[in-house]
């Protein structure tokens, strides 16, 4: 049993290396684990977005057809205007032609 300038026997120092390199290996522990942290972190917010991501999209994509819906219902009302529309000129045109043969007829015994 050697004593060394400190005091220290060589259990001693045996016992403190063995300290030592325990501490080292906690300390990579350590950085291993909160690099796995990091890296699980990382990846869940990745996740996150493109899941809002895709939500946004499937919004963007809703209210797109909202949007056609709305110009396929005014374009049909537009189409059901147009249509009435033409209706009533017939029906006016019809009614011109009825009043100007009823004038015929009733100028032909003047």
């Amino acid at each position: 049993m050697s004593m060394s300038i400190l005091g220290l026997t060589d259990e001693d120092r045996i016992r403190m290396q063995e300290i030592a390199r325990e501490g080292e290996l906690r300390r990579q522990q350590m950085k291993d684990l909160e690099k796995a942290i990091k890296a699980k972190i990382e990846s869940e917010i990745d996740d996150f977005r493109s899941t809002l991501l895709k939500n946004y999209k499937l919004l963007d994509l809703e209210d797109e057809i909202i949007q056609i819906k709305r110009q396929l219902a005014n374009n049909a009302s537009g189409k059901a205007q147009a249509a009435a529309e033409d209706r009533i000129m017939q029906l006016y045109h019809m009614t011109m032609g009825t009043n100007m043969m009823w004038g015929h007829f009733i100028n032909s015994f003047a």
